[in-house]
């Protein structure tokens, strides 16, 4: 587990890139989600990105009992 392997995503070289704002985390949530963002990174299934980009999605925290599931919303 932790590892997504050689997938990759394609985008449409017409399509015009989108900058969402960021979404506000439950207060109540915010050091299990800290805690799920360090253990994503440790297992190298994401990446801090500190420089600009075209694209950014809104990150979407949803509670499950016991666990914490952490999406990206790429939609419009």
């Amino acid at each position: 587990m932790g590892h997504i392997g050689t997938s990759s995503v394609v985008v449409d070289p017409s399509a015009i890139p989108v900058q969402h704002s960021s979404r506000r985390i439950p207060i109540a949530l915010k050091k299990e989600v800290k805690a799920k963002l360090k253990d994503l990174g440790r297992k190298g299934i994401i990446v801090k990105e500190t420089a600009p980009t075209e694209w950014i999605s809104n990150m979407v925290v949803v509670a499950k009992p016991k666990k914490i599931r952490i999406c990206l919303d790429p939609r419009e």
